[in-house]
């Protein structure tokens, strides 16, 4: 016989007021730190796509304007596909806005649709009528 045997089987003590804390939660006291921080957003971060931005031709640049004056004529819905660059990336996404021109800046360059979005010139594909 041993010095503890009288403890040794003993029922585990339970407390009435404070319950015990669940399994997971003992084991994430213990999980070891996050040596690498800011690993797995770089990771998702560089299996995020982007696109390069496509240069028109002069026929191509020549037909957009003709468009752009047409819809401007008529005052018609149109969508327009155009580049965002991305903050993060080199390249970015094409994009495309439905909606009203309220205006053609021709000082910045750039198209103003009704909801007060701004679209450079350069960064325009294609404008379609709706």
């Amino acid at each position: 016989m041993s010095e503890y045997d009288d403890i040794l089987y003993a029922p585990r003590f339970e407390p009435k007021h404070h319950p015990r804390m669940p399994l997971s939660k003992r084991a994430a006291q213990f999980a070891p730190f996050d040596a690498l921080t800011g690993f797995d957003e770089l990771l998702v971060e560089t299996e995020r796509d982007t696109e390069e931005r496509k240069e028109l031709s002069e026929d191509a640049l020549e037909e957009l304007n003709r468009k752009f004056m047409q819809v401007m004529e008529e005052n018609s819905r149109v969508s327009i596909r155009y580049f965002e660059k991305d903050d993060k990336k080199a390249g970015g996404k094409y994009r495309t806005a439905f909606g009203f021109i309220k205006d053609i800046d021709l000082v910045r360059k750039r198209v103003i649709m009704e909801g007060g979005r701004h679209i450079s010139f350069h960064n325009i594909l294609s404008v379609e009528e709706v």
